[in-house]
């Protein structure tokens, strides 16, 4: 694989999970990271781990004026943004449509959808200059039922679709917009609504040992996948790749193999 050096990488949700694991291997490649998650003090943390070449901000990836900072930050720190790479999201349970309410769809929408159109919208000039990439991160929601909730589901078929569309617009000025899908990885993946409230808790996805089970269960490689996995196949999307654009990567143990999603 390519080496990352000069390279400046903004990763989004970068304070935990994939985008924790992203970061730390961008940087261990020797890139420039800039760490966007709404928990700054976290980010902080695993900036201050990195050292030199790290750097972090929080913010709320459905603002626009939050993405413009956070690209801002990349080219005032690191001189430019080679890499964007979109990975902040919530989960919703699990749940179907009579059990999802306006309030939970307009939450999952927001950050899982808008977040990324934001934050698009918001690197596109810096891209534009270093005919950089984007990497976003989809789902197998993206392309099959059961693995999350009807508006989970939803949006992740949106990724896909606006990974699609930008990556024919961008093209024009020479930069490549890829997704990976990722199956069951176990992460901190929240639910999008707070303690206590009649969706459920809090807790991560993957504290669940029937969604454990499950996912061992439709994978035919037999296990779970590992924030870590799924960060090498970001870095090949988004720099070894060179002449893919508008491709979803699946890592998913081979959950596509078996087709049929379990009854």
């Amino acid at each position: 694989m390519s080496d990352l050096n000069g390279k400046t990488v903004l990763v989004t949700g970068a304070a935990t999970g994939i985008g924790e694991a992203t970061a730390r291997l961008f940087h261990a490649r020797g890139a420039q990271v800039v760490l966007f998650d709404r928990n700054v003090d976290m980010a902080h943390e695993v900036a201050r781990s990195l050292g030199e070449g790290a750097a972090a901000i929080g913010g709320d990836v459905r603002s626009l004026q939050d993405n413009h900072a956070a690209v801002a930050m990349a080219e005032s720190e690191f001189g430019k943004l080679d890499i964007l790479v979109l990975n902040a999201g919530v989960f919703d349970g699990f749940l179907p449509l009579e059990a999802t309410d306006e309030r939970l769809f307009d939450e999952v929408i927001s950050v899982n959808v808008k977040g990324y159109f934001m934050g698009c919208k918001a690197a596109l000039p810096a891209l534009r200059k270093t005919k950089g990439s984007v990497v976003m991160v989809a789902s197998t929601a993206g392309f099959h039922s059961q693995q999350g909730g009807l508006v989970y589901t939803a949006a992740k078929h949106a990724i896909v679709g606006l990974i699609r569309e930008f990556a024919f617009e961008a093209s024009a000025d020479g930069i490549r917009v890829n997704g990976v899908a990722p199956g069951g990885t176990p992460t901190e993946l929240r639910n999008a609504v707070p303690v206590g409230q009649e969706y459920g808790d809090d807790r991560s996805l993957f504290e669940n040992p029937d969604v454990m089970g499950f996912i061992k269960m439709t994978t035919p490689l037999g296990k779970a996948g590992s924030p870590e996995e799924v960060a090498r196949a970001i870095a090949f999307m988004a720099v070894d790749a060179t002449h893919t654009t508008g491709h979803v990567l699946r890592v998913d143990g081979g959950y596509e193999v078996r087709g049929v999603p379990m009854g």
